[in-house]
Parts: structure tokens; sequence; C-alpha cells
């Protein structure tokens, strides 16, 4: 796994691509707080992120504060990852922990 990269989220029978970096020790990705994905996180304390061929279990932490979420979408601007180009108050932050 890479500091940055695009993961895939598997939930339900769906699979959604997510840019991602690494922050902090943990895998940070920036998408809309009203998407399906973020609401099932919202249920399951457990997700599958895949790269490549690797599955690996991983905690979802969402963070919806606008003020933390505006901070950690400059981190993925920094990093030269973030699929949105401009801020919006609808984003959310999730940090992925890696089961180990």
């Amino acid at each position: 796994m890479n500091n940055k990269g695009i993961l895939v989220l598997n939930y339900l029978d769906k699979q959604r691509k997510l840019n991602y970096v690494t922050y902090e020790g943990d895998l940070l990705v920036i998408t809309s707080g009203q998407s399906n994905k973020v609401a099932y996180m919202k249920d399951h304390d457990q997700v599958e992120l895949q790269f490549g061929e690797e599955i690996v279990k991983a905690k979802p932490h969402i963070i919806s504060n606008p003020k933390e979420v505006q901070k950690l979408f400059d981190v993925m601007n920094a990093e030269d990852n973030n699929h949105f180009k401009a801020f919006n108050d609808m984003f959310v932050a999730i940090k992925f922990s890696l089961n180990k």
C-alpha cells in the first residue's frame, strides 16, 4: 500500500473507489456525508478496503465537524490526491484504522 492512491470500499454488493492518503497512521478519505457508503459506515464498525488484490478490514471513523473536515481536505490537496477540487459543507472526512 502506498502513502496515497485509490482504494476500493467494498460494502453490501457495492464497490466504490476513493482517493486516499495516509495521515497520522490512518488512511484518510474525503467524501459526501450524504452518500450511501457513509450511511452504511455509520451502522457498521468494520468495512473492507481493497488495494489491488489485497483486501483488509478497517474501522471507519467519520469526522463531520466542518473546520476539521476543511483541514483534512487541505491535507488531501497538499498530497495532490483529492478527487474534489473545491470544498463543500456536505463533505465528511473518514479515517480508516486498519485492523492488524
